[in-house]
């Protein structure tokens, strides 16, 4: 998804709308799929020379369970912001902060912006319910379809001389 943003040089407070669908669905990376478009509404606004780019961004997931493996279908709904400079900024300023996004001419993607936000919005444990069973250490059934008959009190057969201490 491209921006003009000769519209927002003309001073400080000028604003772009941003509002449309960005399809990431050929990407597959990090665990996740994108069965839909990932929705993004927000404004481009110039502030003292600079841009921020803010805004919300809806996403339908696909994940794999952690504890599982089975696929599920999660949203994702968040707000972002993001500082927008001109590459010859970063030239002249030395300004190698890396919350800074550096573009050239007067349009910029912002398709790689959103998947960075999606990315970094991920939860750290992704569970398709949160009482998920897992899957059997022993045989690999998965726990939530249904139950196995493997042996559930294992021990480590290094304290098993422990467990006749007592008796």
């Amino acid at each position: 998804m491209i921006i003009d943003l000769l519209p927002a040089f003309g001073g400080d407070g000028r604003e772009i709308p941003v509002c449309g669908e960005v399809d990431f669905s050929k990407k597959g990376e990090y665990g996740i799929k994108f069965p839909e478009t990932v929705k993004v509404e927000g404004k481009v606004l110039n502030i003292g020379g600079q841009l921020e780019f803010s805004g919300d961004i809806k996403a339908k997931l696909l994940f794999m369970c952690d504890r599982c493996g089975e696929w599920f279908e999660s949203e994702l709904d968040f707000d972002f912001l993001e500082i927008l400079k001109k590459e010859m900024d970063k030239i002249s300023e030395g300004d190698e902060n890396p919350d800074v996004i550096f573009y050239e001419g007067n349009r910029v993607d912002i398709s790689d912006i959103i998947f960075n936000n999606i990315i970094l919005n991920l939860p750290t444990k992704k569970l398709c319910s949160e009482d998920c069973k897992g899957l059997c250490t022993e045989c690999g059934a998965n726990l939530n379809e249904k139950e196995c008959s493997c042996k559930k009190d294992v021990t480590d057969p290094r304290f098993d001389i422990l467990d006749n201490f007592f008796k």
